[in-house]
């Protein structure tokens, strides 16, 4: 249950960083919402929020989600602790 929150907190945590990086004229939020949650789940579909022109910020939040899609929330997370807290196990 937890993987799954974390889950969906990085889907909607994306959408939410999207919508202050793409002009929200163009795209309406379930526009930028389902882009958000098919680059994560490395589904391929896409409203045509991302573009060629767009926001180079915003085209790395949906890289870094298609990365976590792609590798899965678990192991990224080990990754991330490995990287800020080293591979040493933790003394008593």
């Amino acid at each position: 249950a937890v993987l799954t929150g974390l889950y969906l907190f990085l889907m909607m945590a994306g959408a939410v960083a999207l919508t202050y990086l793409i002009d929200p004229s163009s795209y309406s939020l379930a526009d930028i919402i389902f882009e958000s949650a098919t680059a994560q789940g490395t589904v391929g579909l896409s409203t045509g929020v991302a573009r060629p022109a767009m926001n180079p910020w915003a085209e790395g939040i949906l890289i870094f989600q298609m990365w976590i899609g792609r590798l899965e929330i678990f192991p990224v997370f080990i990754l991330l602790r490995s990287l800020v807290a080293g591979t040493a196990p933790a003394r008593p």
